[in-house]
């Protein structure tokens, strides 16, 4: 009767691993089939998907699945408040699971929809975090794919926050990026157009408009989705309206106009009425003015509506929280622990230390070792005094090689500049005491910048004070 018994539980348990072996195999064929296909509408069938993967808890068809809907929701540029709530879902499935590749996708995505939003600094917490976790992808293109994005959405964060050279940075990583992917990829026409694109509206932002033509005459003859051709035709209009060709100008708006309504495109809308607007202002034709403004106006008064009403739906209270919770328990742990040797050790090393210091009074009197301070370093740099840079080496003896190990080919000037930023001077300061221009000094943080690989995110003066 045992016999029988386990052989019959042998048998379930063989025929129910089959069948979710079956289950996984059918929800990965689904996954592949909507991952390469550019479906118009597929949300309820990946929502079935993941609800399938949800029942036999296979973790990453449920990844898989709320991916592809973010993503689906990404290109129809709508229902941002569903990216955060479903990225959330994934968020946590891939970090339990380990999932960085996941993970970094699933941030991008989150950041995407923070952006589009206007929650800036949400936005950007997520696409930096997005950017760490890519670091563990090993597929450089996969890489490639993720980190375009984010790039792209970086850019928009620091135009807001009117630092052009941060935006130009992220702009042109996005453009080696579209250059560096396959051909055979099914990204390489968009993201080529679209670096393109936005290096063009940077540079019309700048007032130099020739580069910016040459870079939609180099995207004119690619084959574009609708939402990047509709885009094109707008700075073609933008383009041509700078150049004061008036007979081409509106035609170009137009067509964009037309386009951007087909796929209900309602921010470019916006944008392209307010550029006719300008038009008409140009030509004092003050009705036409109006009526393109109001619409305009009209456009973004209903955008704005969507967003607050989908921003109403998200608590960013309640997202922050868990996310501090989830991504931190580990390392408060670690850290109070740390904390723990290190006070441990401190309180040992002080007893020894008073004990020495007692023995060495006793006997001999204490055996100082003068030492300069900061206050004495800053001020013989305020004094242009030539020991400076020799005083401030006694006092960081191992400052300079550790920055030599990064770059040897640094010169002597370049170490001291480096020295006054570790001493927190600012750059005006320290154009004050070499005698020379702000801008030259600007010059020579940017090449030492360079040269020492430190990113345009990170702050200068907190790096060299871990120096």
């Amino acid at each position: 009767m045992k016999k029988f018994i386990s052989f019959f539980y042998l048998l379930v348990s063989m025929l129910l691993f089959g069948q979710s072996k079956d289950a996984i195999k059918q929800i990965d064929d689904k996954i592949a089939v909507y991952s390469k296909a550019k479906f118009e509408n597929k949300e309820k069938e990946l929502t079935e998907v993941y609800y399938q993967a949800k029942d036999i808890d296979y973790k990453k068809g449920q990844i898989n699945a709320l991916l592809l809907l973010c993503n689906y929701y990404i290109t129809k540029k709508e229902s941002y408040d569903e990216i955060i709530e479903k990225g959330r879902k994934a968020e946590k499935i891939a970090d339990y699971t380990d999932d960085y590749v996941s993970l970094s996708v699933v941030k991008s995505y989150i950041g995407t929809a923070f952006a589009e939003l206007g929650l800036l600094e949400e936005s950007r917490k997520k696409l930096v975090e997005s950017i760490k976790y890519s670091h563990n992808i090993s597929d450089k293109e996969e890489k490639n794919i993720i980190n375009y994005n984010n790039h792209k959405y970086l850019a928009e964060y620091y135009q807001f926050q009117n630092k052009k050279d941060s935006v130009f940075y992220h702009l042109t990583n996005l453009f080696q990026i579209s250059k560096e992917i396959s051909a055979s990829s099914i990204y390489k026409n968009d993201f080529t157009t679209q670096s393109h694109l936005k290096l063009a509206e940077f540079y019309f932002t700048e007032n130099i408009p020739d580069k910016a033509i040459s870079h939609l005459n180099a995207v004119e003859r690619i084959h574009k989705n609708h939402f990047l051709e509709a885009e094109f035709l707008f700075l073609m209009g933008k383009a041509l309206s700078l150049k004061k060709d008036d007979e081409k100008v509106l035609d170009y708006y137009v067509r964009a106009d037309s386009a951007a309504s087909k796929i209900g495109f309602a921010q470019l809308k916006a944008r392209i009425y307010d550029d006719i607007a300008n038009y008409y202002n140009r030509k004092k034709d003050l009705k036409q003015y109006i009526k393109y403004l109001k619409e305009s106006r009209k456009i973004k008064n209903s955008l704005d509506e969507i967003k607050k009403s989908q921003i109403d739906r998200i608590d960013l209270n309640d997202y922050n929280q868990s996310s501090l919770s989830k991504e931190n328990k580990t390392y408060i742990v670690f850290f109070v622990i740390v904390f723990c040797l290190i006070t441990f050790v401190f309180y040992k090393k002080n007893i020894f230390l008073r004990k020495s210091s007692i023995q060495n009074t006793g006997d001999h009197g204490p055996d100082l070792i003068e030492k300069i301070s900061i206050s004495e370093l800053t001020l013989l740099a305020n004094e242009k005094n030539p020991a400076f840079y020799s005083k401030f080496k006694e006092a960081f003896p191992d400052f300079e090689d550790n920055i030599l190990r990064i770059n040897p080919t640094l010169k002597s000037l370049d170490l001291e500049i480096c020295a006054y930023i570790k001493l927190h001077f600012s750059t005006k300061q320290i154009a004050s005491i070499k005698n020379t221009s702000v801008r030259a000094i600007e010059g020579r943080k940017y090449r030492i910048r360079k040269a020492l690989h430190i990113t345009q995110d990170e702050n200068m003066y907190v790096w060299f004070s871990n120096i």
